[in-house]
């Protein structure tokens, strides 16, 4: 079944938290209380409906691979986020030299070809870090982007 939707979350924190993302991430298992500061949309195949320009990240998980639009969504993710802002992509890893349709179609990604895509569509790559093991032992990826800050703030 091809992917339709889209979540985004907004979540307004301040300079200090963001600068922590990507090894502070323990506010995302917070109980659903401390986690007002999200807000959910739905969105398109092709477009996942989020505000220019104000967002602090955004997280796809086991999604990424189901987009057939994927250039169209990245460029969206990056038109959503703040500058400075983070792309996190966890996805069940495959081994790269296949075409794409066939990653689609077993459901996993090569995390290089993830990367490709992310940085052709203005995002710096930041890191690996480790893999998010799931209950049956499979190893998912969890790769950071970053939108560019604007000039001159560090």
């Amino acid at each position: 079944m091809p992917w339709k939707h889209a979540w985004g979350a907004q979540l307004q924190m301040s300079e200090q938290e963001r600068d922590g993302l990507p090894t502070n991430w323990h506010y995302a298992s917070a109980p659903r209380e401390q986690c007002s500061r999200w807000m959910c949309k739905l969105g398109a195949e092709n477009d996942p409906h989020l505000p220019d320009g104000q967002l602090d990240a955004v997280l796809v998980v086991n999604t990424y691979h189901e987009m057939q639009s994927y250039d169209a969504m990245l460029r969206s993710f990056h038109q959503a986020l703040k500058p400075g802002g983070r792309l996190v992509i966890i996805e069940p890893e495959a081994k790269p030299g296949r075409p794409r349709a066939e990653y689609q179609k077993e459901h996993v990604i090569p995390p290089e070809l993830v990367k490709e895509d992310a940085t052709r569509n203005g995002f710096r790559f930041v890191g690996q870090h480790a893999d998010v093991v799931t209950p049956d032992q499979h190893h998912w990826p969890f790769l950071v982007f970053e939108k560019a800050r604007r000039k001159g703030v560090h």
